[in-house]
């Protein structure tokens, strides 16, 4: 059975008011605030982590998400080469 896009909808509506799907505007934890996000790239992970009461994981997470962060191996015996590009 297909269903309509309208069908689809309300159905996701129907579901929400009556308290049978969350409807979370973020799916692990509180939102990032414009202050932390200034944060990520400028800070070490752990002071960040300290200031921001997250877990150094998640701005670990979040700093490679939105800075773009890739870990190159110019010599995968003696050193790495971190290289980062913003996104936003």
């Amino acid at each position: 059975m297909e269903l309509t896009p309208e069908q689809v909808e309300r159905r996701r509506r129907t579901a929400r008011e009556l308290g049978l799907r969350p409807n979370p505007p973020h799916i692990n934890g509180r939102p990032w605030t414009e202050e932390e996000l200034a944060l990520l790239g400028k800070l070490p992970d752990d002071k960040v982590a300290r200031r921001t009461g997250r877990t150094r994981g998640a701005v670990t997470l979040m700093r490679q998400t939105r800075l773009c962060t890739e870990i190159v191996y110019t010599n995968p015996t003696r050193s790495l080469a971190l290289f980062s590009r913003s996104l936003f």
